[in-house]
């Protein structure tokens, strides 16, 4: 029998203001689910209420993302909650096939699925699309950027997941104090939970990708909060210091140099080795010569804002000050 899905998930959306990304994710999920229930969650209400009878909007108390998300569970009833991010939109059985993996295996605390390039996409798009399909850019999250294989894994983005309410409160939800990567903690709390998650192929949402200055843009604030996320999550996500350590031994090698010529000969032979994996990647991922030449800036960006941003904050930390520079690009 197929499942009432209206009566068994809440779709969750935060952002930052009710705008036409935001309108087509609903308009989008409304195609499919005319009478799910949907949570919007702007940093202020709306001047004119657009929404259906079935959508409610409601003013953050925070402009955190974890916080939002947490708010808006704590003010649903269904059995199952389901996030997803204001700049994408769920393909056809998103959610049924998300609830049909939960209610069949009590095992599992998570399902989601891959996040793959929204068709609408603009061409600078397409390149840091192509630029995620890369280990310089997403390690080993390349697989949520493609339509692959179901997999179990340790971690899942909020971009493009569903769980069940109980258990997400339960576990206390998102963490709060963090601009981004609150979905590796509540994986990680998921996990020792003794709750398994499920990479689900047929559970799919196009998701917005940037062009080459807001792709810089987000992933600097995703490098702000590395050390943020880490002191949660230490002794996991170590590897997510990376792109600090190869930054920051790019910059020190670069102070040597002025010191003792030495220096400047270990950190062109570094920088040339580097360059030399880029164009290789930049080969790999893009298709015509032209593809392969364009998609090289955006594998650039992608490796080194995070890191460039981890540099930052380690000196000056607050990356809850760089909130400002997080957001879709409208």
């Amino acid at each position: 029998m197929e499942t009432d899905i209206g009566s068994e998930v809440t779709v969750i959306i935060p952002c930052k203001h009710v705008c036409s990304l935001t309108r087509r994710a609903v308009g989008k999920i409304r195609d499919q689910y005319p009478d799910v229930p949907v949570v919007l969650l702007p940093d202020s209400l709306p001047e004119v209420d657009e929404t259906d009878s079935h959508t409610r909007v409601l003013q953050s108390p925070t402009p955190i993302l974890g916080g939002k998300r947490n708010y808006a569970v704590e003010r649903t009833e269904t059995p199952y909650v389901a996030f997803i991010d204001s700049d994408a939109f769920p393909d056809e059985r998103w959610l049924e096939n998300a609830v049909a993996q939960l209610k069949g295996d009590a095992s599992i605390g998570i399902v989601g699925g891959p996040n793959v390039m929204d068709p609408e996409s603009s061409r600078q798009e397409y390149f840091s699309w192509l630029a995620c399909k890369s280990y310089l850019v997403s390690g080993g999250s390349v697989h949520e950027k493609v339509r692959s294989s179901s997999r179990w894994v340790d971690r899942l983005p909020s971009c493009n997941m569903i769980i069940p309410r109980e258990l997400f409160l339960e576990l206390e939800g998102f963490s709060t104090d963090v601009i981004t990567g609150e979905d590796i903690e509540l994986c990680i709390k998921v996990v020792d939970s003794g709750r398994r998650i499920l990479f689900c192929e047929d559970v799919v949402v196009f998701h917005k990708t940037r062009s080459l200055k807001g792709f810089w843009l987000q992933r600097y604030v995703w490098g702000k909060s590395t050390f943020d996320v880490l002191r949660k999550t230490y002794p996991k996500y170590l590897s997510s210091i990376l792109p600090f350590l190869f930054v920051s031994g790019l910059l020190v090698l670069a102070g040597l140099g002025a010191l003792q010529p030495v220096f400047w000969q270990f950190l062109a032979a570094i920088v040339a080795a580097y360059l030399a994996v880029v164009a290789f990647e930049a080969w790999r991922v893009g298709g015509s010569l032209a593809e392969k030449l364009r998609v090289a800036p955006y594998l650039l960006v992608g490796n080194l804002a995070p890191g460039i941003g981890a540099v930052v904050a380690f000196f000056l930390g607050d990356s809850i000050r760089s909130y400002r520079y997080y957001t879709n690009e409208d």
